[in-house]
C-alpha cells in the first residue's frame, strides 16, 4: 500500500495511507512529501510475551532460592550443661529447629520451641535458653557451672564467624538484672552432623 510522509519527528515519522488510516513509520532520511510503499503484513508481537515470561521465570527463581535459603538447615549449634539441646540454623543464623540431645532435655526443647519463635536469630536463642535453663535448674548459678557452645557448619569459614560472634554475645553483660551466663567453652566442627 502507498503513503505519504505528512510530518516527522524524532526517529518517527507519519505515513498517510491509501486507506485514509496515519501509519508511524520510522523517520530514517524521510522528508514530509516523500512517497513510500508500506508492508501491510499483521507482524507477530512476540517481544512482549517472551520478556514477560523471562520476567516471571527470574522471579520464581529468585523466591525459590531465598525460600531454600531461609528453610535449608546450614548450621547446627550445640549446647551442653547438665541439659542438652541443639539449634538447626538456616544460612542467615536463624533458629530453625530446636531439639534435645538426650532424654533428660526434652522438657527444656519443648519449653525452648515455644518460647523461641521459628527466625529467631541464634544470639537471642541463646540468652533464652540460658534463662530457660535457669530457671529449671539445669544452672545453678554456681562457680562450677560451665557451658559448652559446640557449632557445626557446612562452611568453615561461617562456623569460625560464628564462633566469635557468639563467644562475644556470651560473655557481655546482662543489662536487666538476669543472672549472667556461666564460663561458657565456645567450639567448632568442620561439618555438619549427619542426618538421622
Amino acid at each position: 500500500m502507498r503513503a505519504v510522509i505528512v510530518e516527522t519527528r524524532g526517529r518517527q515519522a507519519a505515513a498517510l495511507g491509501e486507506d485514509g488510516i496515519v501509519h508511524l513509520v520510522p523517520a530514517k532520511g524521510r522528508a514530509v512529501g516523500e512517497q513510500i510503499i508500506l508492508d501491510t503484513r499483521p507482524r507477530r508481537r512476540w517481544k512482549k510475551p517472551l520478556t514477560w515470561a523471562a520476567c516471571v521465570a527470574m522471579l520464581c527463581a529468585m523466591a525459590t532460592t531465598g525460600v531454600y535459603a531461609a528453610y535449608e538447615p546450614y548450621t547446627y549449634v550445640s549446647l551442653d550443661t547438665n541439659s542438652s539441646v541443639e539449634y538447626t540454623l538456616n544460612r542467615f543464623d536463624q533458629v530453625l529447629d530446636v531439639r534435645p540431645l538426650e532424654e533428660e532435655s526434652a522438657d527444656l526443647a519443648r519449653a525452648l520451641r515455644e518460647n523461641v519463635p521459628k527466625f529467631t536469630h541464634i544470639d537471642r536463642a541463646m540468652v533464652d535458653t540460658v534463662d530457660a535453663m535457669y530457671r529449671d535448674g539445669s544452672l545453678t548459678g554456681e562457680q562450677d557451672d560451665q557451658m559448652v557452645v559446640t557449632i557445626s557448619s557446612k562452611e568453615e569459614r561461617k562456623g569460625h564467624a560464628l564462633k566469635e560472634h557468639l563467644g562475644k554475645a556470651l560473655s557481655t553483660e546482662r543489662p536487666d538484672g538476669k543472672p549472667q551466663p556461666p564460663s561458657t567453652v565456645v567450639q567448632t566442627h568442620g561439618g555438619p552432623p549427619p542426618k538421622k
